[in-house]
């Protein structure tokens, strides 16, 4: 296999690990979507839904990151320099999206536990801090699909191929 395969199924493995969380997102958003426009008596439960729908999202995405930060960055990053700044933004948009999960998920639970007397304020913060992590999900994989790994496949020169070869082995 040669460098070019080898990028083309870092690639594909990718996206399928994409697909999963665009799918998690989806069903996510769903479920925020239900916090901001249904009546308050839902509101516990809507809050644990969309609870359990982000821990969800969480551990696709977190999945995710570990393969991108663990295997694939590490061996780019010293066979390909040129790339460092797209991996160094595309690790911030990971530390974001944990900080903001875990943020949204204090705020559910506060939701979850206990209604407030005036749930229109705590849903629509919700309900924009949902769109804002969906949304930075997908530019993440527009930064990842149309940038770094396009960026990957083009790079790859052939004296950097055999190195990568070998680590991939």
């Amino acid at each position: 296999m040669d460098g070019q395969k080898l990028a083309e199924r870092i690639c594909r493995e990718s996206r399928r690990s994409q697909a999963l969380v665009q799918e998690d997102s989806k069903a996510f958003m769903a479920a925020v979507q239900k916090i901001r426009f249904e009546r308050r008596y839902y509101l516990r439960r809507n809050a644990a839904d969309a609870r359990s729908r982000l821990r969800l999202l969480s551990r696709s995405f977190s999945d995710h990151v570990a393969r991108e930060e663990k295997e694939i960055f590490p061996r780019v990053r010293r066979m390909t320099p040129a790339l460092l700044p797209l991996q160094n933004l595309l690790s911030l948009e990971h530390r974001e999206f944990a900080d903001r999960a875990a943020a949204l998920d204090r705020g559910l639970a506060a939701l979850e536990k206990k209604t407030p007397a005036d749930p229109a304020a705590p849903a629509r913060k919700i309900y924009s801090d949902g769109i804002y992590l969906v949304c930075l999900v997908r530019s993440h994989f527009a930064v990842e699909g149309d940038g770094f790994y396009r960026m990957l496949r083009e790079r790859l020169s052939s004296e950097s191929r055999p190195a990568l070869l070998s680590e991939a082995s």
